[in-house]
């Protein structure tokens, strides 16, 4: 009887070990949907004045599907989602030029470069800027 009990005992461990591996290794393989766009990005702003040299940060927001942009040349931070490999970022104001103006825009990475297509309303009109780059 005691050989019995010790080997249900046994069994019943084996079991409870096995079941918390395989949960553990199945929470794991679940990625956080904005991972793939975390991490630093080198590339050029442009704008209608021209193309520069720039660099955007992008780190997790409050989601798994949000994200913070940090557009270092122009110190603008934006907030944004994701859906698979498309960036929205909905409308928001920033500060530039002296001012606060609403924008706007889209992204997208493709194979390892992002890009992002701006929209912002100014007094005189709608100025348009990008920004593409490499993750570093």
């Amino acid at each position: 009887m005691k050989k019995t009990f010790a080997k249900l005992t046994s069994m019943a461990i084996v079991v409870i070990i096995a079941a918390g591996t395989l949960s553990t290794i199945s929470s794991c393989s679940k990625t956080n949907p904005n991972a793939a766009f975390l991490g630093i990005y080198a590339g050029n702003y442009s704008n209608s004045g021209g193309s520069s040299p720039d660099t955007i940060t992008i780190s997790a927001g409050s989601t798994s599907t949000a994200i913070v942009i940090i557009e270092r040349k122009n110190s603008i931070t934006l907030n944004g989602t994701i859906n698979a490999n498309t960036i929205t970022i909905p409308s928001q104001n920033i500060t530039i030029i002296g001012g606060n103006y609403p924008t706007s825009g889209t992204g997208s990475l493709t194979s390892g470069t992002l890009t992002i297509a701006l929209s912002t309303a100014l007094l005189n009109g709608v100025y348009t800027s990008g920004f593409t780059g490499t993750k570093q």
